[in-house]
Formats: C-alpha cells, sequence, structure tokens
C-alpha cells in the first residue's frame, strides 16, 4: 500500500497516517458511566441551532416527562413522552445517548429506546413539526394529529396540510 498519494490534476501529495486503532469491543451494550459525565465531554445544542431536516442527527438532551417526536421502525413519526434523563448505549459502534419513550397506540402503551444522534427523536417544537412536514414524513397517528391540530400557534402548517390531505388521509 503507498504512503503517499499524487493527484495529477491538483499536483499536492497527500500523506497517510498510519494510526493503530484500538478496538472497542470492551464497552458493554448498556454503559454504567452517568449520563452527565458522557455529556459534559460532548458539545450540546446551542440555543437557537435546528436541525437541517427532520432525521438529521442532533444531539439534544431531553429530560423526565418531555414531549418529543420519536420516528419508529415503520418511518411514522409520533408523539411520546421522554421517560428518565437517558442511558449511554452503543449504537453503531459508537457510544450514545438513548431515551426510553412511551406512547400509546390503538388504546395500547407502548415503550422504545430513540437516541437523538441517530436522528430518531427530536423535541416538540414548531420549527421541528415544520421539518418533518416539509419533508413529507408527516404521517402520524390520528390522536396524535388532533393534538397537534388543536395548537393554534401552528395555524400555518395547518392550513397547508389540510388543504393538501382528503379527509381519509387526516
Amino acid at each position: 500500500m503507498p504512503k503517499s498519494l499524487t493527484l495529477p490534476f491538483i499536483g499536492t501529495v497527500f500523506k497517510r497516517r498510519r494510526e493503530v486503532m484500538e478496538s472497542n469491543t470492551s464497552l458493554p451494550v448498556c454503559s454504567t458511566e452517568p449520563v452527565e459525565t458522557y455529556l459534559l465531554g460532548r458539545p450540546l445544542v446551542m440555543p437557537g441551532s435546528t436541525p437541517g431536516w427532520a432525521t438529521q442527527p442532533w444531539h439534544y438532551v431531553f429530560r423526565d416527562g418531555d414531549v418529543a417526536w420519536a420516528l419508529g421502525g415503520n418511518r411514522r413519526w409520533r408523539l411520546v413522552t421522554v421517560m428518565g434523563d437517558g442511558f449511554l448505549e452503543e449504537i453503531e459502534n459508537r457510544k450514545q445517548v438513548a431515551y426510553h419513550a412511551t406512547w400509546t397506540s390503538e388504546g395500547v402503551t407502548m415503550r422504545g429506546a430513540f437516541a437523538p444522534g441517530c436522528g430518531d427523536i427530536k423535541p416538540d417544537t414548531l420549527v421541528i413539526r415544520r421539518l418533518i412536514f416539509d419533508e413529507g414524513e408527516w404521517r402520524v397517528e390520528r390522536n396524535d394529529w388532533q393534538e397537534v391540530l388543536d395548537d393554534n400557534e401552528f395555524e400555518d402548517t395547518k392550513v397547508e396540510f389540510m388543504e393538501g390531505r382528503s379527509d381519509d388521509q387526516v
């Protein structure tokens, strides 16, 4: 394997660095390290920042009882309630903060785990609702829709959505 690579059209030489990569096999599936300790060493969300698209990984810190939007395995966004202050889990070979959340589906209370670093849980804000709506991923259960439609702050998106859908789609 060459130690350098020359690109003729640029005329620049890029040298490869050989670094010894340590195996991450010693990390348990659920770490016992406190979430607060882990978060202190990571960049937190800057005030006023938002993700660029609905499924963008976005490290947001949730608290027990927060209402959020979670993307399920069926690629549907649903309103959930966050339970607890999070836990560390190895996801996609990286240690990430994940949250347990509950939601109701057809009268049955469900529970799942979601990680902001994977892009599958977002806070319930007008900006996030707009992102989900604009990307065509606004597929939620009827009871979640009723809560959104009753929100007066979301009036402009509600009107746009209702004009573009038939009654059986809502």
